[in-house]
């Protein structure tokens, strides 16, 4: 009896946050994000639908943590680089990472519960803009 159990657990990776955001990631790059859904990442995972939700409180939930998977994919220079070169290396990894996820532009407009992984983006960018001698106002309608 333990042997099989063993095995069975060998089958199936646990649950956790990590694993659903990544897997919803997959399927959002390979379907759209239209596609997904609680039930369609379930079955990506091999897993019953309910069981996302001990780790996830619902599907904004996932869009959450997927904007903040995709932000940190966006390469941010060193704070000491000048302002200029900061904000144009960045915008090329912006570039970059949002033409390999083309489905986020609309999710990350409408989240509206910020994170640690949002607010240190936007506090490198902000600070970036105020080190090349922006003004507070002018900073932040650069960024937004």
């Amino acid at each position: 009896m333990a042997a099989r159990k063993k095995a069975v657990s060998r089958k199936h990776k646990p649950l956790s946050i990590d694993r659903i955001l990544h897997a919803a990631l997959a399927l959002a790059d390979k379907d759209g994000i239209e596609a997904l859904s609680m039930r369609t990442l379930a079955a990506k995972l091999n897993v019953e639908a309910m069981s996302l939700y001990k780790h996830v409180a619902n599907k904004e939930a996932v869009f959450d943590g997927l904007v903040d998977l995709v932000i940190a994919e966006i390469e941010l220079p060193p704070e000491q680089t000048p302002w200029r070169e900061a904000m144009h290396s960045r915008a090329i990894s912006a570039r970059r990472v949002i033409f390999k996820h083309p489905w986020i532009a609309p999710i990350f407009e409408s989240r509206r519960n910020p994170s640690t992984v949002r607010m240190a983006y936007a506090n490198a960018v902000l600070g970036f803009l105020r080190r090349g001698g922006l003004s507070v106002e002018q900073s932040y309608r650069a960024f937004v």
